[in-house]
């Protein structure tokens, strides 16, 4: 099963550098799990009328999943290696960021699994429980969904409060969850939205936007959740 890398999901939540992650990632992973994905998939032509009609679709994971991203994302994986369970996308001028995860299967009720996700994304960004809370969570409904293979979806709004590295100085992150599970492939994919809304002055993370600047909202992060579509099931190994 494809292990959580916790430690990935904290620096791509605090805007790191390139020379800061490059660090994790010194000898080669061990087996990826795009292998047996095939680098060119059939086009779904569903409808979709709820998207943007000009958001990009981006295949993911070596073409075994595919959305719509929010305009101006940038790959990660173009200027350094990103554990093999992961995609992530950077906004190209604020701290914001998208972490697409395929990670395992949380026994229980989905009220279990959205608990647990939520506890461990605050676990790998070193926050304490009272920095950290869910302050809404919904069901999507199966006919917004853009694969037959997912039993449920949810979208969780957070909030967590998270210091970079070893930094005294707080930042506020909003924090925008898509869980979507699968219980026949014994996976939960998850799609985590880092909406930064109050940098601490102090933090390293602090820097002027420019003024032209357009940050992502909560609707793209929406409309990539529910584009999000399953091409090929040999990603889980069946």
């Amino acid at each position: 099963m494809i292990e959580t890398h916790e430690k990935i999901r904290h620096l791509a939540t605090n805007g790191s550098s390139a020379e800061e992650l490059s660090l994790l990632f010194k000898t080669k992973l061990n087996q990826s799990v795009t292998d047996h994905i095939p680098h060119k998939i059939a086009k779904q032509k569903d409808s979709l009328p709820w998207l943007t009609p000009n958001m990009p679709e981006k295949e993911l994971f070596g073409g075994a999943f595919s959305a719509f991203l929010p305009d101006g994302a940038k790959d990660v994986s173009d200027f350094r290696q990103i554990p093999d369970n992961q995609e992530v996308f950077t906004h190209a001028e604020t701290d914001q960021s998208v972490i697409i995860e395929i990670m395992e299967h949380v026994e229980g009720g989905d009220d279990v699994a959205i608990k647990t996700h939520f506890e461990d994304l605050a676990q790998g960004n070193d926050v304490s429980p009272q920095d950290s809370e869910i302050i809404h969570s919904e069901q999507i409904s199966d006919d917004k969904l853009s694969s037959e293979h997912f039993d449920s979806a949810w979208y969780i709004l957070g909030q967590q409060n998270v210091a970079k590295f070893n930094e005294v100085a707080k930042n506020t992150i909003s924090i925008h969850m898509g869980l979507i599970r699968l219980s026949e492939f014994e996976s939960d994919v998850l799609i985590t939205f880092n909406d930064p809304v109050n940098i601490d002055p102090s933090s390293s993370s602090h820097h002027a936007v420019p003024t032209h600047c357009i940050r992502w909202s909560v609707e793209d992060f929406k409309q990539l959740l529910m584009s999000f579509k399953l091409h090929d099931t040999g990603i889980f190994g069946v």
